[in-house]
């Protein structure tokens, strides 16, 4: 029995050494792979009509400079400055191109700056207009410096971009021929209307009110309120009518010893008008007219004293008035604000035929108080209102 059970046991040792051999195979470890090497890739960049291109390329080199942070997105750039870029140079590669993992071109333009850029294979190309609005400076470099790095990150992610290079080579399509009209037949004769012109007339009849400044002497100005009350006969554009204007000035007062003047003036201005409307709310005025103004004179004098014999040393005069005639001419805007009401602006010349000084007369001498101008320009402002529905 002790031999049989010695045949067993040598009988089962076999297959103990083959599972521990293969349980010993199973525990080696595999050997480790070579790690990738580095994927360069080569960019190539093409400057075009950029006076400052170095600092292009450097703004560009900083953003890039990043990517090369990872081994996976390791790229090389090479730099390339042009007088001008040929767009064709783009859109129609050689038949063998140098190798470059992407292409792109700066093409800078006076007020924008065209970013062109193609995929490795120049099957595709992204194209991007940057407006210039301050010239090609730091900040216009920055934004194309970002666009260019978007761009190269999504080829590196296995992106693409832009569209297929054929469809920027695509002839524009030619416009299709007009259509051949036939006249119409048997037309009744009827005469050509002129178009935008209303033919019909009607009276219109305007109130305004306003403020108006003229040069009355070296030394003084006229101004005050004024009124005005215009009639007019509208056809079409045109318009022709009547402005009677009344104006009460401020009165001009000159303080001098022994002897002052104050001026009172009253001005009335009756004028023919032209106007022609050149569109919805703004109408151009002529006028032209001969008014008038009315006067009040009135010395002022200082104490009387006596002379040697008795006399007053110093004579005043009593308050007088003078009416004065007066030619007006004006060149007026009427801006329609409202369907009833405008603002109107003038400038005004008056000219007064029988200009007089103001003098005092001291024996032989006669030294002024106030010398008006003969012309004197002005302008004036005002708002108008109609009086009757248009």
């Amino acid at each position: 029995m002790r031999w049989l059970a010695a045949i067993g046991a040598l009988s089962v040792l076999p297959f103990l050494t083959v599972t521990l051999t293969g349980t010993r195979a199973h525990a080696e470890p595999h050997a480790p792979a070579a790690p990738d090497a580095p994927d360069s890739r080569l960019v190539r960049v093409v400057i075009g009509s950029d006076p400052n291109a170095s600092a292009t390329e450097a703004t560009l080199r900083d953003l890039l400079e990043h990517l090369n942070a990872e081994p996976s997105k390791r790229v090389e750039t090479t730099f390339e400055t042009t007088s001008e870029i040929d767009a064709r140079a783009i859109t129609n590669p050689p038949a063998q191109p140098a190798p470059a993992f992407a292409r792109i071109w700066l093409d800078v333009r006076g007020d924008v700056c065209v970013v062109s850029i193609a995929d490795t294979s120049w099957e595709r190309i992204y194209v991007r207009r940057v407006a210039l609005s301050s010239g090609f400076d730091d900040v216009a470099r920055e934004q194309v410096a970002h666009i260019v790095g978007s761009a190269v990150e999504t080829l590196l992610a296995g992106g693409s971009i832009g569209v297929a290079r054929q469809e920027l080579t695509k002839p524009s399509p030619s416009p299709s021929p007009p259509a051949k009209v036939t006249p119409p037949k048997n037309l009744p004769a009827t005469p050509p209307a002129i178009v935008g012109e209303d033919n019909h007339s009607h009276f219109a009849a305007r109130l305004g009110a306003g403020y108006e400044v003229l040069a009355f002497s070296a030394d003084h100005v006229a101004h005050g309120p004024w009124i005005s009350l215009r009639g007019s006969l509208v056809r079409g554009p045109w318009q022709f009518g009547l402005v009677l204007t009344g104006q009460w000035r401020l009165p001009i007062s000159i303080d001098q010893s022994p002897i002052g003047l104050r001026l009172d003036d009253i001005a009335f201005r009756p004028m023919l008008d032209l106007g022609r409307e050149t569109d919805s709310r703004l109408t151009l005025h002529f006028g032209v007219g001969l008014g008038f103004d009315a006067l009040g004179i009135d010395p002022r004098g200082a104490t009387v004293q006596a002379g040697p014999n008795g006399e007053p040393a110093v004579t005043v005069e009593a308050r007088r008035s003078r009416i004065a005639p007066i030619l007006r001419t004006s060149v007026g805007l009427d801006v329609r604000i409202t369907r009833g009401a405008s603002i109107e602006i003038a400038g005004v010349l008056d000219y007064d035929p029988g200009n007089r000084s103001y003098f005092v007369q001291e024996g032989d001498r006669a030294r002024n108080l106030l010398a008006p101008y003969a012309l004197r320009p002005g302008i004036a402002l005002g708002l108008i209102a109609d009086l009757l529905p248009q």
